[in-house]
């Protein structure tokens, strides 16, 4: 029988791999649906609200239950703008490779880092500044290919 220790060790490792594997497909999947852009971006954070909710609701009841309007305020903006992205994401599959689309989004670190530098000035640690260097390679790499199949993939 595995410990509760043991058990611990490789879960979030499990739910990581499960995480990027789900990731990883969804710009594929998104891109042989029949469905408009913006309805497929509406199932996609309908389905995730319907699966996090109750669990966001039984876990943390008492602290969603306090609070304040500015908290309150802040979810919506991050629900917008994540609407937004979405909006943008799954309407750019349309016009170019998924590979493209995928190295566009995958730039995210670089644009975190920027934000934290220069709208909450937040120095850029060596942990940050090693995240934005993956990326940029990883979107090097990914966006080469892309060229490599088609001049106007990206």
């Amino acid at each position: 029988m595995i410990s509760q220790v043991g058990k611990s060790r490789w879960q979030p490792y499990l739910v990581l791999a499960i995480g990027a594997l789900a990731v990883s497909w969804a710009a594929v999947l998104i891109r042989v649906a029949a469905a408009p852009a913006l309805v497929t971006g509406a199932y996609r954070l309908t389905l995730a609200s319907l699966i996090l909710t109750p669990l966001a609701l039984w876990r943390n009841h008492d602290q969603l239950l306090h609070l304040g309007w500015r908290d309150v305020r802040l979810l919506v903006g991050a629900g917008l703008f994540l609407g937004l992205h979405f909006a943008t994401w799954i309407s750019s599959l349309s016009y170019t490779s998924v590979s493209s689309s995928v190295v566009l989004v995958s730039t995210s670190p670089i644009s975190v880092g920027l934000a934290a530098r220069f709208f909450l000035n937040e120095s850029v640690s060596a942990r940050m500044f090693a995240g934005i260097a993956l990326a940029v390679l990883g979107t090097a790499i990914v966006g080469w290919g892309g060229l490599t199949l088609s001049s106007s993939a990206l």
